[in-house]
């Protein structure tokens, strides 16, 4: 009986894992062989790595004894990346000897049942791995949520307890002791405020929210909106070009525009702020501009300033350290790239790309929010 090697199983590989079709495969080979030679063959065997899995091509069952037959023909089945994978026989009772010229069309039938077979398996994969990631991530922001929930928690009660004092207190305490506890609340606030944006900054898209078109002034509107009370106490004016229609996460968006005019009003120079934002067209991609006539700073530092708690100014200024990275972040999850330019005592400019939305979306968007 002709015999041939089959290849060493992979170690940790399992046959009736990876065949999961082997029944289609071995069924399908079958027919088209029988159909090639005008015959039944007999039985078809598939070896994998020393496990057989069988079909008769007639009458015959998966996982029957294979018969006594005198005669066998043998074929290496060969793998989506050109290696073999396993063993095809086909059994029967006359002799097999195909002709030179069928021998291709044999291989190229066991070659296309089994990259059908892969694909099975591949997508079954697909879809088990999907669903892994999807429950880790779940699992990851429940994680995020209850820690920030009960970190939140005692520096609230610490803050209230301080204003409690206050209160109660208030006619009896010094200068002094009214300084500590403006201290202390001070620092609960900036720690409940580095809360919010290391929770901010984790759940970036983590929510199924569809891009959608975006009037740019729109989001605009909504940023200043935000920063109303920041805006007049340090009486800054916004202006703003002829702003274009984006696709992008309406809030992600929204979140950009306020950390970095927030970033312009907090790194003030002497004189009021002055903020510009405009857009030019770039490929398919808007290039929104946001020009300050800040304090500005050294070049060198310039894509420094994009990570988690970089903060040029050391702690003399407000913040967490973290709203150029959520920028960042919201960006490039746009696939668009964000980067700034600056001189000390010249102000900067921030500039980052975001996908142009199509004539018909942009006039779509006109009175719609999504």
């Amino acid at each position: 009986m002709n015999t041939d090697s089959v290849a060493a199983r992979p170690e940790g590989s399992n046959p009736r894992t990876h065949w999961r079709n082997a029944d289609a495969v071995l069924k399908q080979t079958a027919q088209a062989l029988a159909g090639l030679y005008g015959a039944s063959l007999g039985v078809f065997t598939l070896d994998c790595g020393g496990e057989s899995l069988r079909v008769a091509s007639q009458d015959g069952n998966p996982g029957d004894t294979i018969p006594d037959f005198p005669y066998s023909y043998a074929l290496p089945i060969i793998g989506r990346d050109g290696g073999k994978i396993g063993l095809f026989t086909c059994y029967s009772n006359r002799p097999l000897r195909p002709r030179e010229q069928d021998c291709p069309q044999v291989n190229q039938l066991l070659a296309t049942a089994v990259l059908a077979d892969e694909n099975v398996r591949l997508n079954t994969e697909s879809r088990e791995l999907t669903a892994e990631i999807e429950k880790a991530k779940q699992l990851h922001l429940g994680f995020i949520r209850s820690v920030v929930h009960d970190l939140r928690s005692p520096f609230v009660a610490v803050s209230n307890m301080a204003q409690l004092l206050r209160i109660r207190c208030g006619e009896i305490l010094d200068d002094q002791t009214n300084e500590l506890i403006s201290l202390t609340t001070g620092a609960i606030d900036r720690g409940l405020a580095l809360l919010s944006s290391l929770s901010a900054y984790s759940l970036i898209g983590t929510t199924a929210v569809e891009p959608c078109p975006i009037q740019l002034t729109e989001a605009v509107g909504v940023a200043l909106f935000h920063l109303d009370k920041a805006v007049r106490q340090c009486g800054a004016v916004i202006t703003t070009d002829e702003l274009p229609v984006i696709i992008g996460r309406r809030d992600d968006i929204e979140q950009v525009l306020i950390h970095i005019i927030q970033n312009a009003l907090t790194f003030r120079g002497t004189n009021s702020p002055r903020v510009h934002i405009s857009a030019i067209m770039s490929g398919e991609q808007w290039v929104v501009s946001v020009s300050d006539n800040g304090a500005g700073f050294d070049n060198r530092y310039a894509s420094q300033i994009f990570e988690p708690f970089k903060r040029l100014g050391g702690n003399r200024f407000p913040g967490s350290g973290l709203g150029l990275a959520i920028c960042k972040k919201i960006v490039e999850l746009h696939q668009g790239s964000i980067w700034a330019e600056s001189e000390p005592g010249k102000g900067s400019v921030f500039r980052f790309t975001l996908p142009a939305a199509s004539q018909s979306a942009a006039a779509a968007s006109h009175g719609a929010r999504c």
